[in-house]
């Protein structure tokens, strides 16, 4: 017998495992609702959805499950549920996508340029279609990036083609590796499936949000690129490309820094936010627009703070997983874009320096897949009006210049600016705590001077709105800024082919204004890969 129980509610105080293993260990509680004995449940249970509700009284882990009773005790289950076929029962969680058909015989060798997100989702497509993909990355693969990273965080000099943001997996291979999006496309369940793959954990599949790990992402990022070549793909790294090769608007190749002409029937731009010079380059070729983009910094707390405000017990329950927290802070005037929201918040992770160009300092978050560190992090940004900058690179070289005013903040030695939120809201430079999970440090500086005055207000008007929501959370700190978040431009793509104003050029992902965080920016790379060998 097969039965499908929803909104099943388990007690957390009542588990004794680890939250990372606590989906493993189900069948007593099975049992004991089912009203059959432990044997009757064995390890035959599946889970389809599960989430935390903490709102009122005791936190509960509340699941979606198939479960298989044996036949003997059938008769004794009280539990309400919907009986299952077990082709039904087996059914994966995951929507599977349609076999991908060979397009070598009209397409081979296309070329994608970037290996984050969007670039290797458009590449394992590409690579599955026999075209033989062709991957070009400036940074390296992830053992040399990882071993570049590390000498960085311990001698203070970046290596600017081989950092924690250029690089095999791009800037989210260093990040807490969210894979929750607002994007609704059935593309989602291929992207999870991919990653799945390449040795994501199983319950990527059914967690309402669920995250991967920087220490994880380095091993999947590494099999992607297994996959990808196992097809065909070839990866070729510390080549950058710094222009394209066009005739009568038509892109016919790419031009490599060393100079090296690499002519393809199609190209894929997957460049990322940290692509700032590709893309102030494409706005030569191609039809743009300026659009809003993001701004802010770090804040960051106590994990144990976060736990007993989100959870209400301290310390927090063993089954439950790090607390998170999402607040929205909107104008007084309810101006859409105008307010203030937290923005890919980090339990237990760390605030790391994401910068790929020296003299300049930008953070970002990042955390392995226990997030078991002793802080939380998480940007507070609001949005820039895309219309107040005349040009991309104005608005870039106001990024930059933000970034070169943060690195000098914080010494000109890669320290982080930092503030204690009260102190800004007071525009006062006072950092009373020093204590940080940023591993380069925290230097007392005016962030309230670094950022611009409009979006000060915006930020002190809304910490006083979420202090009111979590009390306490002005007695955090705030930490450099956040200026890699999305951006300001966005190339023009023809509605039906996805096609720049270019001919076989495409853009895709965040660089390409089309996306905002792993999952986006992956579905966006399909797409477009979809694109490339229907037309």
């Amino acid at each position: 017998m097969y039965l499908r129980l929803e909104n099943f509610r388990v007690d957390a105080l009542k588990i004794p495992f680890n939250s990372e293993y606590v989906d493993e260990n189900l069948h007593g509680v099975l049992a004991e609702a089912l009203h059959v004995p432990l044997n009757g449940v064995g390890g035959n249970y599946r889970i389809r959805a599960k989430s935390i509700d903490a709102r009122r009284g005791t936190p509960e882990l509340i699941y979606t499950l198939d479960v298989e009773i044996a036949d003997a005790f059938a008769g004794n289950v009280s539990c309400k549920g919907a009986v299952l076929s077990e082709e039904e029962f087996l059914h994966s969680t995951l929507a599977s996508y349609p076999e991908i058909k060979d397009c070598s015989c009209f397409l081979r060798n296309p070329v994608v340029v970037g290996t984050g997100p969007a670039g290797l989702l458009a590449a394992w497509f590409l690579a599955r279609a026999k075209t033989a993909p062709i991957v070009l990355d400036r940074g390296f693969d992830i053992d040399k990036r990882y071993d570049d990273c590390e000498e960085f965080f311990a001698n203070r000099v970046l290596n600017s083609e081989s950092n924690l943001l250029f690089g095999a997996g791009g800037a989210g291979t260093f990040s807490d590796g969210k894979l929750y999006t607002r994007v609704h496309d059935p593309r989602a369940d291929l992207v999870l499936n991919a990653l799945i793959e390449a040795g994501a954990p199983a319950d990527t599949a059914y967690l309402k949000r669920p995250h991967l790990g920087s220490d994880l992402l380095r091993n999947i990022v590494k099999n992607l690129q297994k996959m990808i070549e196992a097809e065909g793909g070839i990866f070729r790294y510390g080549s950058a490309v710094n222009d394209i090769i066009v005739e009568n608007n038509v892109c016919k190749g790419v031009v490599l820094a060393n100079g090296e002409k690499l002519y393809a029937p199609k190209v894929i731009f997957a460049h990322g936010l940290g692509g700032r010079d590709l893309s102030l380059m494409l706005t030569k070729y191609l039809d743009w627009e300026l659009k809003g983009f993001q701004l802010g910094f770090r804040v960051e707390h106590l994990q144990e703070f976060v736990d007993f405000r989100q959870y209400r017990f301290s310390p927090r329950p063993v089954a439950l997983p790090a607390a998170e927290y999402n607040m929205i802070s909107k104008s007084p005037q309810k101006i859409a874009g105008e307010g203030v929201t937290t923005f890919c918040m980090c339990p237990g992770g760390e605030i790391v320096p994401a910068t790929g160009w020296a003299g300049q300092l930008c953070s970002n978050g990042m955390s392995l897949r226990a997030r078991d560190g002793r802080f939380a992090n998480s940007a507070v940004i609001t949005t820039l009006n895309g219309s107040d900058f005349s040009t991309p690179a104005e608005a870039y070289d106001f990024l930059s210049g933000l970034e070169k005013r943060c690195f000098a903040c914080g010494g000109s030695d890669y320290t982080f600016p930092a503030q204690s939120i009260k102190g800004f809201m007071r525009h006062e430079a006072v950092l009373k705590n020093k204590d940080t999970s940023a591993r380069l440090g925290l230097k007392a500086a005016p962030l309230h001077e670094i950022l611009p005055q409009f979006a000060v207000e915006r930020y002190t008007l809304a910490f006083k709105h979420f202090d009111k929501l979590m009390r306490g959370f002005a007695d955090g700190n705030c930490v450099g800024i956040e200026s890699c978040v999305s951006s300001p431009v966005r190339f023009t793509r023809n509605t039906d082919t996805l096609e720049s104003s270019c001919k076989n050029l495409y853009i895709a992902g965040e660089g390409a204004g089309y996306a905002g965080g792993i999952v986006s920016a992956a579905i966006d790379g399909l797409k477009i890969a979809e694109k490339v060998v229907e037309k």
